[in-house]
């Protein structure tokens, strides 16, 4: 029996879910999924799929259970049985305090360099990224400000003012 690359597999998977749902969407809720186990049970499949944190498990699940369990049946070519857990992917980078790295500063702290040491001073939580974000229809616009803001600083609205009551999306 042919051993199947779970990487690529889901890779595969989050190809075709990125086209159902919104990047905002897909962001915050599939960037850091992964599959931890595939087993081929002769006439179907049976997966578990890690999550990052309880919420996006719970989310994941109620939200997207169908389109998950279809993109990924289409992807290995029988129908798959999926369960979801909360799972941290042993691929990513742990970071300062053991907190996972965002791909936004998983290059620049791989060592105690100078950038790091002014990570760390400023105080950033690095655990706060656009990838682990909830975004829904009330903070979805300031949410893709902030991402544009970050994306070209100083060009796409300069400065960026967000205001807002408690609980109105404010990206923090």
């Amino acid at each position: 029996m042919e051993e199947i690359n779970k990487k690529s597999t889901w890779q595969e998977c989050l190809d075709t879910i990125k086209l159902s749902v919104s990047p905002a969407a897909f962001s915050a809720w599939f960037a850091q999924t992964h599959i931890t186990k595939l087993d081929d049970l002769s006439s179907r499949y049976s997966a578990e799929i890690g999550c990052a944190s309880p919420y996006a498990k719970t989310t994941i699940e109620t939200r997207y259970f169908g389109l998950v369990q279809d993109s990924l049946s289409k992807s290995l070519g029988k129908t798959c049985d999926i369960t979801f857990i909360v799972k941290q992917n042993p691929q990513t980078k742990s970071g300062v305090n053991g907190e996972v790295i965002s791909p936004l500063f998983s290059t620049i702290l791989d060592s105690k360099s100078e950038v790091t040491q002014k990570v760390i001073n400023s105080r950033l939580k690095v655990k706060y990224t656009f990838e682990n974000y909830a975004v829904s229809s009330s903070n979805q616009m300031a949410w893709a400000a902030a991402e544009a803001v970050s994306d070209n600083p100083g060009t796409a609205y300069n400065p960026l003012f967000v205001w807002g009551g408690v609980g109105w999306g404010k990206p923090t």
